[in-house]
């Protein structure tokens, strides 16, 4: 593998992780206690953006300087990292999307409500 390519591949990776990130930001309620460990891994609540962008942004760096060293290696740890990032987010993303499905609780839908109004006819 050239360094073009695995250049490539953490580029790709990064994208993947900063995708789900927003993902799950907009989707969910923010965290407004210090992060842990854990919330950084994927697990709870989104960290805030400044505390993400450190922390991955430290962990690509040292996956690029391992790609530019040896590039095979460095693909394959942006691989690892995207998989690893994609499901540990997944129950969390998948529990978003069925929250956000279900309809809301109570609502009277439309035909309802235009068939308890009056209606009017024109003569």
């Amino acid at each position: 593998m050239d360094h073009a390519a695995a250049e490539r591949w953490v580029t790709i990776s990064a994208l993947a992780v900063l995708g789900i990130y927003a993902y799950r930001r907009l989707a969910e309620p923010a965290s407004t206690a210090a992060p842990k460990a854990k919330e950084l891994a994927g697990i709870g609540p989104p960290p805030p953006l400044g505390t993400f962008a450190t922390a991955w942004g430290f962990t690509f760096l040292v996956i690029a300087v391992i790609a530019e060293a040896a590039p095979g290696l460095g693909a394959g740890f942006a691989l690892l990292v995207a998989t690893a990032d994609f499901l540990t987010n997944a129950q969390s993303a998948l529990d978003d999307v069925i929250r956000l499905e279900k309809p809301a609780a109570k609502q009277p839908a439309a035909s309802q409500t235009s068939s308890t109004k009056g209606t009017t006819t024109g003569g």
